[in-house]
């Protein structure tokens, strides 16, 4: 009966060590939760701005222009992105989406051992929520992040027409053409997109006047 006994509370201390060992490996886990990160695109950016880590931003792409950003250093523009210019900032964590170009620049920078990660590998208004939601998990901000994709589903709903003529640019310089996010949203705004030309192109602000006549 005694040796019953030892052995029943010998297991039983086992499995309570065993449990005790996970909570305290899952804490660890949290703990080490990336404090440095480079946001290679600007809809990556402005994601982790809503979801309340800007402090852990060390770097952004250049054509960045989120006022809560002014400070953080500029790590080259998501259209032509090198993994060194990333890598000078000394990032623990390095995020992007379907914008940053050459793409292999995530293979490279993994390869480099910085975690990398395409947040957003398709361009669409439909996967933004998800890509919400990923980043939110990378960053440690999971539930903020669910709440934060829900509301920007709902804002996603198509508004009534009307007939305004828009044209959006992330730097003046390139513009949102047809069959692009961008165009999309205005749509989705229920304005006319003005920019009568195909995917991403360069326009220069003396043309935007005569398509917004």
């Amino acid at each position: 009966m005694f040796a019953q006994l030892s052995s029943s509370f010998s297991r039983s201390r086992l499995i309570s060590s065993f449990f005790v060992g996970s909570i305290c490996a899952l804490t660890a886990l949290s703990a080490q939760a990336y404090e440095r990160i480079v946001a290679m695109s600007p809809d990556v950016a402005d994601i982790i701005v809503a979801l309340g880590a800007t402090d852990k931003l060390v770097g952004k792409d250049a054509t960045n222009s989120h006022p809560a950003l002014k400070d953080v250093p500029k790590v080259g523009m998501h259209r032509n992105i090198t993994a060194e210019s990333v890598l000078a900032v000394k990032p623990d964590l390095v995020l992007g989406s379907y914008m940053v170009q050459p793409v292999s620049v995530y293979q490279r920078l993994n390869d480099l051992n910085v975690k990398a990660a395409n947040v957003a590998p398709k361009e669409g208004v439909d996967y933004f929520a998800n890509s919400i939601k990923a980043t939110g998990i990378y960053i440690g901000n999971r539930s903020e992040a669910a709440q934060l994709a829900d509301h920007w589903s709902q804002d996603m709903q198509p508004l009534a027409k009307t007939g305004k003529r828009y044209i959006l640019s992330y730097d003046g310089r390139i513009v949102a053409g047809k069959g692009t996010v961008g165009d999309e949203l205005i749509c989705r705004a229920g304005g006319i997109n003005a920019a009568n030309v195909s995917g991403l192109k360069p326009m220069s602000r003396e043309g935007w006047l005569p398509s917004l006549m």
